[in-house]
């Protein structure tokens, strides 16, 4: 389904289901009148009763939407007039809170009115149900069958079905958009989008889209092992590693330089705490300074324990692969062994719940207007310090993420605070931004894609996909 307001993304125009919103003048009342003729997939009308029933149940129950949780403590309560408006009412004035009705699907009250006594529970065992260009068929463990809804509110799309395929890496993928099974599917990087112009000549059209979530990747330390338990070997890493190379080498034009969570555009970004701090000559001096000598093996080892660890990557990730291989050479220039190991990318969740690591190359995905609330996620979940096994605390930060709950007037004094002890505690080491999504796209399709000109950029948003079309002549499913 869609949110009551949307914002943009790497979809042009996104669809809204109001017609109009109004704020009262102290931003505690909003509000909005529903569009008429909004059907679910079985027919039945968009009400305000199914916008009551999906915050309700939110309220209940919570909900979460890209590595944030849903927050509406905020929410007194939620009321209609008629058929078509919706009263939001708030304990705190909020005059951003339309825009934090974006992306949050709203159900139907009918279909789903289990779900208020048996919880989220009920989707697992109800066909799903919405309202977009596409409705359920089936499910299998690697598809999804999509087709056309005849009650979408837009019209009926130009597609008959839509199949979404799982692949379990990169490579099978690849494999499969070679024999002409994928028509649409998003790239890790301008490399591989390379290669693929090259194997698949004219057939591919190959463009880059804005990305408007935030997606970096780190090297992850597990605090709780030996060598990365030793703040030294830590810093020495971080000192050794050429991310400006990479980034340069695999992200050029896609991908920039990543110091800390927040870019460098942002004004809350620490430009005091970073520099060029890649310096292997003085990483070195540091390790001898804390003991570690050089072994018969030409390794650094301290105690009689060798300075070797593994790296986590993920398995059939040519960018992952390339990554990992840059640091193990970087890192052998100073006499630390580097193991890497290829995992499943699905398996990373679980191997850092149960600290089950060394070191691991991670990505991670937040929306720029929830920093407080990303810090928290990737404090907690990625670092580990609200994990079934814990690795990285700071009580500080923990502190401070309850008390900013309660007075948001303090998120600047976490922002500081956070980028301050990571950088000096060095649980991670922060490696690029992911800035653009590559988009590889089979060239039969029409209409797919509008061009957009910013200053003397060019770039391309992706048109909503009831738009597009494939000619006749080109159809290749009957």
């Amino acid at each position: 389904g869609y949110g009551l307001t949307k914002r943009a993304d790497k979809v042009l125009n996104p669809q809204s289901l109001i017609e109009r919103s109004i704020a009262s003048r102290d931003n505690r009342v909003w509000r909005m009148t529903l569009e008429r003729n909004i059907n679910f997939h079985n027919g039945s009308n968009l009400r305000n009763v199914d916008v009551q029933f999906t915050f309700e149940l939110l309220k209940k129950y919570g909900g979460c939407n890209l590595n944030r949780q849903l927050d509406f403590s905020n929410l007194k309560s939620v009321s209609g007039n008629g058929d078509l408006e919706v009263v939001f009412e708030l304990h705190e004035p909020d005059k951003e809170f339309g825009n934090k009705l974006a992306d949050i699907p709203i159900i139907s009250s009918v279909y789903y009115a289990p779900a208020m006594e048996k919880g989220y529970a009920v989707f697992r065992q109800q066909r799903p149900m919405g309202m977009g260009p596409f409705r359920f068929e089936t499910r299998r463990e690697d598809t999804i069958m999509l087709s056309y809804s005849p009650f979408y509110y837009k019209g009926r799309p130009f597609l008959d079905r839509v199949k979404i395929s799982f692949f379990p890496d990169e490579q099978t993928l690849i494999d499969a958009l070679v024999i002409g099974e994928v028509d649409y599917l998003e790239l890790p990087d301008l490399n591989m989008a390379r290669s693929l112009v090259d194997l698949l000549g004219t057939r591919m059209a190959v463009f880059g889209i804005p990305r408007t979530e935030i997606k970096f990747s780190s090297l992850l330390f597990n605090l709780n092992r030996f060598p990365l338990s030793e703040p030294e070997v830590r810093e020495a890493v971080y000192r050794s590693i050429n991310r400006r190379q990479i980034v340069e080498r695999y992200l050029k034009d896609t991908g920039s330089l990543a110091n800390t969570i927040l870019k460098e555009s942002n004004p809350y970004y620490e430009r005091s705490l970073y520099g060029d701090d890649y310096n292997p000559e003085e990483a070195l001096a540091l390790l001898r300074r804390n003991g570690w000598r050089l072994n018969s093996q030409n390794l650094l080892q301290k105690n009689g324990r060798p300075l070797t660890f593994k790296l986590y990557f993920s398995r059939n990730s040519e960018l992952e692969t390339e990554i990992a291989r840059a640091i193990t050479i970087d890192l052998a220039e100073l006499h630390i062994n580097v193991q890497p190991e290829p995992v499943l990318l699905r398996d990373k969740p679980g191997l850092i719940a149960e600290s089950d690591y060394q070191t691991m190359l991670y990505a991670y995905s937040y929306d720029p207007q929830y920093i407080p609330e990303a810090i928290e996620e990737f404090y907690g979940k990625v670092l580990g310090a609200t994990q079934k096994v814990p690795n990285y605390q700071n009580y500080y930060i923990t502190d401070l993420l309850e008390l900013i709950k309660a007075k948001r007037s303090l998120q600047k004094n976490l922002y500081k605070r956070f980028q301050t002890f990571i950088r000096e505690d060095m649980p991670a080491v922060f490696l690029y931004f992911d800035d653009r999504i590559i988009v590889g796209l089979d060239k039969r399709f029409q209409d797919s894609r509008a061009t957009f000109k910013d200053q003397d950029y060019f770039y391309y948003r992706m048109n909503p996909i009831e738009n597009w079309f494939v000619p006749r002549e080109k159809q290749k499913y009957p």
